[in-house]
């Protein structure tokens, strides 16, 4: 058995908005299933089941993570075939017309081109899978166009998915460069590896590079990382704490992890997992609870990761556990108030003839004049970040 190729990916934070479940998600991103591309078309991008031998479009990795795949397939015209054929067209198209192509010429003739040797195509599928590990999505690869893929698809079908790059308080580049500097300042859980890429802070300097190098004792190391150097990635390790696996992998100065080596124990604890089977479908049943491990592994590294940078942005949207096990937005003080205002302006338009007292128009000014439901109306709005009366009467089953 061998765990999901979940070797590199790009790390999102995603909105409180977002609450499917697997079986929801499932139904939703049938909408938009994986083939061939259509007569004309030049590729086609959709969603298709994640696992070997399974067929729901998002599987189940309980906790609320999820996983799904979406599939590219783009038809493919060998270049040697495209080169000529265009050369030709251009040539024509100079000796018709006694002139030069221009860049504009040349895209017009290329859409013919294409047009006409499509026939000629043949069709390459690549894949994206992408792991729901609340409140991020970790996307499988190291390529931002390829990640935007992925969440533009999510866009189509859902309607709406409010995401952002994973970020951290203190600035990846400094605390790189301070943790190779000094080794001693590595925190706590994480051991530097032997590979890094430093660039300077000047154009004209140049960048420099090292592999199997000893990081946490060579004493030459700091001398060439002056104080015009910053690392821009950097090999790490990290054991949790709580399993102590250990797991091996390259971060960028974006966040972006790579080259990760998974423990082997991970395969060992899915085989136990499952237990001893004859059954046709133990090939799913096996790579099924290796994805829940996976899943959880590469969540719990996200947030080793974030915390040892600082954490979040101070300000922006934080992702707490209530009592209920559900994600819920909270803000800084002024984030929250101006967020809310922003919200209620429109129905403070709307309500602009009422009077402030009994809740009547025209009723006379109260001191406490605020309704027993005010403040949970208003972590109801901030959760949902919108609001409208609509929303506030079903969720209270209350009228005006």
């Amino acid at each position: 058995m061998k765990l999901l190729p979940f070797k590199a990916f790009l790390t999102y934070h995603v909105s409180p908005v977002f609450q499917f479940d697997a079986a929801t998600m499932h139904h939703v991103l049938s909408v938009l299933p994986a083939g061939d591309p259509a007569p004309g078309q030049m590729a086609r991008s959709g969603f298709t089941t994640p696992l070997p031998g399974g067929e729901r479009l998002a599987e189940d990795l309980t906790c609320g993570r999820m996983i799904f795949t979406l599939q590219t397939a783009e038809r493919v015209i060998p270049g040697k075939t495209l080169r000529e054929t265009m050369d030709k067209a251009v040539r024509k198209f100079e000796d018709n017309n006694q002139r030069a192509a221009t860049a504009k010429d040349k895209q017009m003739i290329k859409v013919e081109v294409l047009q006409r040797l499509m026939p000629q195509a043949f069709i390459v599928r690549s894949e994206v899978v992408a792991m729901f590990c609340p409140p991020y999505i970790l996307v499988g690869t190291t390529s931002v166009k390829k990640a935007e893929l992925m969440l533009a698809a999510l866009r189509k079908v859902i309607g709406s998915f409010p995401c952002i790059p994973l970020s951290s308080t203190d600035i990846p580049l400094n605390e790189f460069t301070a943790w190779v500097k000094n080794p001693t300042e590595t925190p706590a859980g994480f051991e530097l590896g032997d590979t890094f890429t430093a660039k300077g802070r000047l154009d004209t300097t140049p960048t420099i590079s090292g592999k199997k190098i000893d990081l946490e004792s060579d004493e030459t190391l700091s001398d060439y990382l002056s104080d015009s150097y910053l690392v821009t990635n950097l090999q790490l390790e990290w054991t949790d704490p709580e399993n102590n696996m250990s797991v091996q992998f390259s971060v960028n100065e974006t966040l972006g992890i790579k080259s990760v080596v998974w423990p082997d124990a991970l395969i060992d604890q899915a085989q136990d997992d499952v237990g001893e089977t004859d059954d046709d479908a133990s090939g799913y049943l096996l790579a099924h609870a290796g994805a829940i491990l996976l899943a959880d592994r590469a969540g719990a590294l996200v947030v080793a990761l974030r915390d040892a940078l600082g954490g979040t942005n101070e300000g922006t949207e934080l992702w707490v556990k209530s009592e209920a096990e559900k994600p819920v937005l909270e803000t800084d003080e002024a984030t929250r108030e101006k967020l809310l205002q922003e919200i209620l302006k429109d129905a403070a338009e709307s309500l602009k003839d009422w009077k402030v007292g009994d809740g009547q128009p025209g009723g006379e000014e109260s001191e406490d004049w605020r309704d027993p439901l005010y403040e949970q109306a208003v972590n109801l709005v901030i959760e949902k970040q919108k609001g409208s009366i609509s929303l506030v009467q079903r969720e209270f089953r209350i009228g005006y």
